[in-house]
């Protein structure tokens, strides 16, 4: 019953197999075999050679950076530029919004 089983499987991937490759199609006389398409080599050589040049235009742009940060002023003070000037709690109305409640309380 063991040796059934292992027989039967092994023809179930055999058929699988033969499924899946067109070579083994090909020996067992179910059509032709066709090469997918030619060798990648320029497409693959393309792609490479661009990445390498995005790659160099990276580490370029990641030197400007560098380069930008270390001739950058320091900071003076410990005030966080984009809070200065800023008031905590409740803030004044702005102009436009004091026009459009007069116009309310007019009418």
């Amino acid at each position: 019953m063991h040796v059934i089983r292992v027989i039967r499987a092994l023809s179930l991937a055999a058929a699988w197999y033969a499924h899946e490759c067109p070579r083994l199609n090909l020996l067992a006389g179910k059509g032709t075999c066709m090469p997918k398409t030619s060798r990648p080599t320029s497409n693959k050589r393309a792609r490479e050679k661009a990445q390498a040049e995005r790659k160099k235009e990276k580490e370029q742009r990641r030197a400007e950076a560098r380069e930008r940060k270390a001739n950058a002023p320091a900071r003076s003070g410990d005030e966080d530029p984009d809070l200065a000037g800023m008031v905590p709690g409740p803030q004044p109305k702005p102009d436009w919004l004091e026009d459009i409640d007069e116009e309310t309380e007019n009418k």
